[in-house]
């Protein structure tokens, strides 16, 4: 896949940036719903952008992924992969590298709460056992 990043710009006053600046500082230092407000600051400033330019870099794996994951699996050693990607990004990574190499045998986890992620994964667990 490609990463990507958009490069763009705007003018804004002193008066504009001292108050969303003090906003921001204030959010980033919330205890209570950090992300939100943080969130709703990068909403507030990122509107209006002239955009400047893209780039763009492939995004490949190490050398030897692929080989070392095969090696790890002709071994017998069950490898998973946990991550904190998107869900399609990481399941495209794992057929890159050989972890999946029939979606049939991919396993997502999606669950909102402690419990039921944890019956998933349990689920799973059995699942690998058969």
């Amino acid at each position: 896949g490609l990463r990507t990043l958009c490069v763009a710009n705007k003018i804004i006053t002193n008066e504009f940036w001292e108050a969303w600046d003090q906003k921001y500082q204030e959010a980033a230092a919330s205890i209570e719903e950090r992300d939100s407000k943080i969130a709703s600051c990068a909403e507030e400033i990122e509107t209006e952008l002239n955009l400047l330019g893209i780039t763009a870099i492939e995004d490949k794996l190490q050398e030897g992924v692929p080989e070392t994951i095969e090696m790890l699996t002709d071994a017998g050693i069950k490898v998973f992969m946990i991550t904190g990607d998107k869900q399609e990004t990481a399941i495209s990574i794992a057929i890159s590298c050989n972890l999946i190499q029939d979606t049939h045998s991919l396993m997502v986890c999606n669950e909102s709460t402690k419990e039921d992620a944890q019956k998933k994964l349990c689920k799973f667990l059995k699942d690998c056992d058969e």
